[in-house]
């Protein structure tokens, strides 16, 4: 996918943003200043090796949601088996 870079500014110091340019805007673009502009370019083969070697690595699967609670609910440490069996008796 291609990308789409701009300039732009924060606290006065020139930025860099770096997005995909897709049908949908880009959920996470990525933002760097003069300085680290210059140590990527600087790292630029080491940079592509990493990319290369980590290409086929599997996604890291998401992080669970906790579960919602109900509004006026508690959180407790009791099994839900117990936990439901109060309920009834409530």
């Amino acid at each position: 996918m291609p990308i789409k870079t701009t300039e732009s500014e924060y606290k006065g110091n020139a930025m860099l943003v770096i997005e995909w340019d897709g049908k949908e805007p880009d959920r996470y673009p990525f933002s760097i200043g003069i300085g680290k502009a210059k140590k990527v370019l600087a790292a630029h083969d080491e940079i592509k090796a990493f990319v290369e070697k980590h290409r086929n690595d599997p996604p890291r699967p998401r992080a669970a949601q906790p579960a919602q609670l109900e509004r006026g609910a508690e959180r407790t440490e009791a099994p839900a088996g117990e936990r439901q069996e109060r309920l009834r008796a409530e």
